[in-house]
């Protein structure tokens, strides 16, 4: 397909899957990282193919990381400012559209549109296939609500789109810093604004799009609306005022992720179901009555543990040390983890190890699990080494020793190969 530039400058089941992250878990606060480690799974987990020819692209040093599902990839070049379409197949461009300003967080695929915040409350929407500008949506001004300040550089929500429907809104960390109206709906395709809600505090979640309602929350509320309308369905108060880190559909409930403890929500009616201590602030996993995190004990000499909860009753099930973990993932039955440059395979029911496999150095990156095998980058004597491991009995499967310098994201995997990040900035296909 020929290079096409663009004379323009600028749900619910990717939501109830888990997610992966690109540092450890204990570290990442409630912004644009969450949701985006949210969705970008959506995307993932099927058996990857092979590129037709290894491949780099260099992007320059950018933090906003590429978004990818499966068929669709986009990064962000640093200088000149673009977002561009890449091949995962050749890596060739496809489409690529310059912009100005700075981006207010990552591209978002989402219905075959990409979909991308700019500063001053702008929200791009892009064709997919082509490129092409679908709409430029644009936030009514930031005004004070009545006997609140207004912040010097006001930031965007990260937004969810589900069909046709787009909802964003303000961020605001604080109960005295917040807008008259702070969450609005938009027609994809027309960009008309469909409603907007006044918030009564703070709006630290980001939307989260649950079929026909959208949940936010912040200062200790958490609230769903219709999503055709914006009608108020329910509010409820936490018992602690904690910060909100995250809010995860796990099977059938909500799991609110404070600073301070886990919150298990029934998301039809609003109600409370159970609450425990568990100060931190990592995404959880889920599958069947188990529910998993990690965390991080002691100030002086912390270590690293993971966490199992009966996600019915909220009592503790089991747990597990493993120094420098990283969020792992739930696969067959089996809880897939790193313990410094071992990975383990535990029983998800009991915490019992099931096997064990020494890598001989340590993560580069987080674990990617595709199909019945976890893939593992590592330091290894002469660079780095990319591993395969079947989970049902941590044999190696495969190996391949890396030339490129791996610098900080995710192993990416889809139907046309194993895409990994570069220290430089960029992204490499692995045959």
């Amino acid at each position: 397909m020929p290079l096409r530039l663009t004379s323009w400058v600028l749900s619910l089941t990717a939501l109830a899957a888990s997610a992966q992250a690109p540092a450890p878990m204990t570290a990442l606060s409630p912004s644009w990282q969450a949701q985006w480690l949210l969705r970008l799974r959506a995307g993932q987990g099927g058996d990857p193919g092979k590129p037709t020819q290894p491949w780099q692209v260099s992007t320059g040093q950018v933090e906003i990381p590429p978004a990818f599902d499966g068929t669709h990839l986009v990064v962000v070049q640093a200088s000149p400012k673009k977002v561009q379409a890449l091949d995962p197949a050749t890596g060739k461009v496809i489409w690529e559209v310059p912009f100005t300003g700075l981006l207010d967080g990552p591209p978002q695929l989402a219905e075959n549109r990409v979909i991308f915040t700019l500063e001053g409350g702008r929200i791009g929407v892009l064709d997919a296939t082509t490129g092409a500008l679908r709409n430029l949506l644009t936030l009514p001004a930031w005004k004070p609500a009545k006997g609140s300040l207004a912040p010097a550089k006001p930031r965007l929500l990260f937004p969810a789109a589900s069909g046709n429907t787009l909802v964003a809104g303000w961020s605001t960390a604080s109960q005295d810093m917040r807008p008259e109206l702070g969450l609005f709906a938009f027609d994809l395709t027309t960009g008309a604004m469909r409603w907007s809600v006044a918030l009564p505090g703070a709006s630290e979640l980001h939307p989260l799009i649950l079929g026909d309602r959208v949940l936010v929350g912040g200062s200790g509320q958490v609230m769903t609306f219709d999503l055709p309308t914006g009608r108020m369905l329910w509010g409820l108060k936490t018992p602690k005022r904690g910060t909100f880190e995250s809010c995860q559909l796990i099977e059938d409930r909500l799991f609110l992720r404070t600073a301070q403890e886990i919150v298990a929500i029934d998301p039809v009616f609003g109600r409370i179901l159970w609450s425990q201590e568990a100060p931190g602030s990592s995404l959880l996993l889920g599958s069947g009555d188990r529910l998993v995190y990690t965390t991080t004990r002691g100030a002086f000499n912390p270590s690293e543990w993971v966490v199992a909860f009966n996600a019915r009753t909220g009592e503790k099930a089991w747990e597990w040390e493993a120094e420098a973990t990283r969020l792992p993932w739930i696969q067959g039955g089996r809880v897939i983890l790193n313990a410094k440059e071992e990975l383990l395979g535990l029983d998800l029911a009991t915490g019992a190890p099931l096997w064990r496999r020494d890598l001989g150095g340590a993560l580069l990156l987080p674990l990617q699990v595709q199909g019945d095998t976890v893939l593992a980058v590592h330091r290894a004597k002469g660079g780095s080494r990319l591993v395969a491991i079947r989970t049902a009995d941590g044999s190696e499967s495969g190996a391949t020793q890396l030339r490129e310098r791996i610098g900080a994201g995710l192993i990416l995997g889809g139907p046309q190969g194993i895409l990994l990040p570069l220290l430089e900035g960029g992204i490499a296909a692995i045959p």
